[in-house]
C-alpha cells in the first residue's frame, strides 16, 4: 500500500519529523533552569508561526495561567518574569495583552 501511495507516505513522514522537531525545541526550552529562558522559549515558539519577525509584532494569545502550565512555573513567577522582560524591552504589555 505504501508503494502504491508514495506521496501520502512521504507527507506522513514529513509531518512526523516536523512534530518531533517541534517537541525537541520545546523540550530544550523547558529543560532550562531559568524561568526567563523557559518563558522566552515558549514565546519564540509561538512567534515562529508568524510571518512578521519584527519586535512586538506578535500578540501572545495565552493567559498567564496557560503560560505557567506550559512552562511548569507558578503563575506568580510568570507574572514577575513577564514584567522583567517588559522592563528589558523584550516584550510589550498593553491592556493586559503580551506582544513579543
Amino acid at each position: 500500500m505504501l508503494e502504491d501511495h508514495r506521496d501520502v507516505s512521504e507527507n506522513v513522514h514529513k509531518y512526523i519529523s516536523y512534530r518531533l522537531y517541534e517537541k525537541f525545541i520545546m523540550m530544550q526550552n523547558l529543560a532550562a533552569h531559568s524561568a526567563e529562558t523557559r518563558i522566552k522559549g515558549i514565546l519564540q515558539y509561538f512567534k515562529n508561526y508568524s510571518n512578521d519577525e519584527s519586535l512586538y509584532s506578535y500578540e501572545i494569545k495565552l493567559t498567564r495561567q496557560q503560560l505557567a502550565s506550559l512552562s511548569g512555573l507558578r503563575v506568580e513567577t510568570v507574572i514577575r518574569r513577564l514584567k522583567k522582560l517588559e522592563k528589558d524591552k523584550l516584550i510589550k504589555i498593553q491592556n493586559g495583552k503580551v506582544y513579543y
